[in-house]
């Protein structure tokens, strides 16, 4: 009987070491609705901050650097303006998102060779009411 109980611990421990903690996905992020916001290009990176907040307050704040999709396309709009006036295009496919601090802004960005490839230099990003990031998932 002596032996059981520190065998017992030892196993739990074990058991505790080898899984590790459960991890939960970081919380689904709304973003607030805005009318433009321009990116600003350096060092061949174009960024514009998004304001945030979150949806699901049980689940962990996003980590720096937590990746993010747009929950639906259309609700992200890239418009870049060109020689013929202004392209528009679901940022998604194009932008990414990127936790920058906390769970109060996200860094859209966009590399600047591949904003002249799609026809400017001088972009900015839409963003429509009720509008919502969700986290990359990751095994």
């Amino acid at each position: 009987m002596r032996f059981l109980v520190p065998t017992g611990f030892l196993a739990a421990l074990l058991s505790l070491t080898l899984t590790g903690p459960a991890a939960a996905a970081p919380q689904i992020l709304a973003a607030l609705p805005t009318a433009g916001v321009p990116f600003t290009c350096a060092q061949g990176q174009c960024r514009a901050d998004l304001s945030t907040y979150c949806l699901q307050q049980k689940r962990p704040a996003p980590s720096h650097g937590t990746v993010y999709h747009p929950a639906a396309a259309e609700d992200f709009q890239l418009e870049i303006k060109t020689a013929g006036g202004v392209r528009r295009l679901a940022a998604g496919a194009h932008v990414s998102f990127v936790e920058s601090r906390g769970f109060m802004a996200v860094t859209a960005v966009i590399g600047e060779q591949d904003l002249i490839k799609l026809g400017g230099t001088d972009a900015t990003i839409r963003v429509s009411n009720a509008a919502s990031l969700l986290p990359e998932p990751t095994p």
